[in-house]
Order: C-alpha cells, then structure tokens, then sequence
C-alpha cells in the first residue's frame, strides 16, 4: 500500500468510528431509560 492509500484509509475508519460514536451518544440521549 502507498501512503495515500493508507491516509485514505485512516480518514475513512475515523469518519466511521465517529458516526458509530455519535450515533451510539445520540440513542442514549434520546432513550435515557435504556440499559
């Protein structure tokens, strides 16, 4: 792999780790009576 390919992959798992994140902050948010 080139380094582009690897930067490209980085950006994109921490875009997805953050969306994963967010979403799982925004659900407790919206359901405090959950677990």
């Amino acid at each position: 792999m080139d380094e582009a390919a690897i930067e490209t992959l980085a950006y994109y798992t921490a875009i997805f780790w953050l969306g994963g994140f967010a979403v799982g902050l925004i659900t407790k948010l919206i359901q405090p009576q959950g677990h």
